[in-house]
């Protein structure tokens, strides 16, 4: 199994954003998921970082916000056109009106569109017109959407919204984050098949870095070290 890096450097309030590099031809050591946290009510940027070498680099920008219900028409539009986003993922976004950020966002020359996988799912996924993401699978805490490129998948981007501390115990979600982790597997595997496994994790995951939930091998395996996420593989229980 790959290692996850979660790196945390607190810029701002209210914000999770990240670059993301894509590459033609890759050649990278060791990261393999991407676990991005969320903090409520503060906002933080995250890198996802590799080894990674190519000609051509394609940066894609990710923001990821768990907006409460709220119809946060202006504020978003405003952080799509200041940062220049490419994909906005969201959660608990039920009662935002999408199609005025849409119709916002035309009316100003740039096309996007809503890609939705079941509306009686609390998160949403916005994104240029000219980004390839198309919906793959879901679950009733997470979604999973392919980004391709060259009309191949380039990578899996899964946005995460996972059990509350208010309603479920610290065991509830340690079980849940080990379960995702099976299935997110199956699906790689089912994707990718023998070549790299190139996923990106964005969400609210309801747990600090530090939990088991998040930190073990069953879980989804994230670590805080640039040099531990290098590594191909990770020893657990004297396998690799």
């Amino acid at each position: 199994m790959c290692l996850c890096l979660s790196l945390f450097a607190k810029i701002r309030k209210v914000l999770n954003l990240i670059q993301v590099k894509f590459r033609n031809e890759i050649k990278r050591s060791g990261l393999g998921w991407g676990v991005i946290f969320v903090e409520k009510r503060k906002m933080n940027w995250y890198n996802i970082i590799g080894s990674l070498y190519e000609k051509e680099v394609r940066i894609i920008k990710i923001l990821f916000w768990n907006i409460y219900n709220k119809n946060l028409i202006s504020p978003l539009i405003d952080m799509i056109k200041e940062n220049q986003l490419d994909i906005v993922s969201l959660a608990e976004a039920e009662n935002l009106d999408i199609t005025a950020i849409l119709n916002h966002l035309k009316l100003s020359g740039n096309e996007w569109n809503n890609i939705q996988i079941s509306p009686q799912n609390d998160i949403r996924v916005l994104a240029k017109k000219e980004i390839k993401i198309i919906p793959y699978k879901e679950d009733g805490h997470y979604s999973i959407y392919k980004i391709k490129k060259y009309d191949k998948v380039d990578c899996l981007l899964v946005v995460v919204h996972l059990l509350c501390k208010k309603t479920k115990s610290n065991e509830a979600q340690y079980n849940r984050a080990n379960d995702i982790a099976r299935e997110l597997n199956k699906y790689e595997q089912e994707i990718f098949e023998n070549n790299e496994k190139r996923t990106i994790i964005v969400g609210d995951f309801n747990m600090q870095p530090y939990e088991a939930g998040i930190c073990s091998g069953y879980g989804f395996n994230a670590t805080m070290s640039a040099s531990h996420a290098a590594k191909k593989t990770r020893k657990i229980d004297g396998r690799t």
